[in-house]
């Protein structure tokens, strides 16, 4: 491959294509409810004929333009749900090899100061302001609720305003981003919320004690554990047009892919690193908007995030027409205790990346019978305000 764009388009296939296996996708599909699916193939049928009758616009007249079908919204959304976690390691996951070893696809150094950038902007750039006022402070009594989310006006993290209407079902509106078949931020008749990112972690880390004679096997309990090694195999186009099938070993722990950071998480003959995303579990996330979006009060709406959990790395802030305000930061976060952390992480690390110690079974997440998924905090364990003069979230 002769440019770096080139290479990082190579990476990237090589991520989603491990990412979106079919088993994966087949097993979010499985997971919706039969309305969620409903919801997301008339998603499908209405781009589709909109595509059959007016045509792509004119900036986008290419071959990849395409009808769509269902897998491709749920590959989409499983895209989305990894923003805050393993998605952010992209180009850590396709170039982690054992010492010695010649990687198929090996990302640049510029690649990986990209990266870096963007781990360090995701907060910022993504950031948002949020103010629901309550009864005590709003002209008429009820609630009110500014939304101010700092997404890009550009590119596929862009919101595009829809309102969604099922006669007897559904009436809600306000904006999502694209491919998604529901309201990520809006109000119904009774209610009104909005998000902001949050600070929460969602992945750990894990760093591998490597058997002494094999650097593709690790010590768990003190018993040596081969990786997992899993070969991805994407398309490549060659100079004459040709498609040439280049295939990719992605290694794995029982905590998840290893990844290998030059000169932060070097995989050599004594450590590799595992990264485990919470929300590679997040089969809810979709479900959870729908019982928002029609949610018939603050309560329900709150509720349906208790007993779902399916937000990923949002904050979220409402309000209702009775005057109630309320504050979640309700996502999905690993269940990591203060007394793990203390037994299972080395301090010198710090906490802006959380790593535990994958040399011990107990130091996997912990498991709570009351959450949605296993090995996150159960909801009632995690932040929340309700108060009926105001709650605000900046970032």
């Amino acid at each position: 491959l002769s440019t770096l764009e080139e290479r990082n388009n190579l990476a990237s296939d090589v991520f989603f294509t491990w990412l979106n296996t079919p088993d994966a996708v087949g097993a979010f599909w499985k997971a919706q409810t039969p309305q969620m699916q409903q919801r997301i193939e008339g998603y499908v049928a209405g781009y589709n004929r909109y595509l059959k009758e007016q045509g792509a616009p004119a900036q986008c007249q290419a071959a990849w333009v395409r009808p769509l079908v269902a897998q491709d919204l749920v590959k989409l959304t499983r895209r989305l749900l990894v923003e805050g976690g393993v998605g952010q390691f992209a180009e850590a996951l396709v170039g982690a090899k054992p010492p010695q070893a010649t990687a198929s696809v090996q990302p640049s150094a510029k690649a990986f100061a990209l990266a870096a950038a963007n781990q360090q902007r995701f907060t910022l750039d993504r950031g948002s302001n949020a103010v629901a006022v309550g009864r005590d402070r709003s002209f008429n009594g009820r609630g009110m609720l500014l939304a101010n989310p700092h997404f890009p006006w550009v590119g596929g993290m862009r919101f595009y305003q829809m309102h969604l209407t099922i006669p007897g079902q559904l009436d809600v509106m306000g904006a999502a981003l694209p491919g998604l078949p529901v309201i990520n931020i809006g109000f119904n008749q009774h209610v009104a919320w909005t998000h902001t990112v949050d600070t929460s972690k969602h992945f750990t880390l894990y760093r591998l004690t490597l058997d002494p004679k094999d650097s593709t096997r690790y010590l768990l309990d003190g018993k040596s554990v081969p990786l997992e090694k899993t070969v991805v195999t994407v398309q490549v186009k060659q100079a004459d047009g040709s498609l040439k099938p280049v295939s990719h070993p992605v290694y794995s722990s029982q905590f998840g892919p290893v990844v290998q950071w030059p000169g932060k998480l070097d995989w050599d003959s004594h450590y590799a690193f595992s990264l485990r995303d919470a929300n590679l579990g997040n089969d809810r996330v979709l479900q959870q908007w729908y019982a928002m979006n029609r949610a018939g009060s603050l309560k329900e709406l709150q509720t349906s995030v208790h007993t779902l959990q399916g937000i990923p790395w949002v904050n979220t802030l409402a309000a209702d027409d009775q005057g109630q305000s309320l504050y979640m930061n309700l996502s999905v976060v690993p269940n990591v205790s203060a007394a793990k952390l203390a037994q299972c992480s080395d301090p010198r690390a710090g906490l802006q990346m959380i790593m535990l110690d994958g040399a011990h079974s107990a130091c996997a997440w912990d498991v709570d019978p009351r959450a949605a998924q296993a090995g996150i905090f159960a909801a009632d364990q995690l932040p929340q305000l309700e108060r009926s003069d105001y709650v605000q979230h900046s970032n």
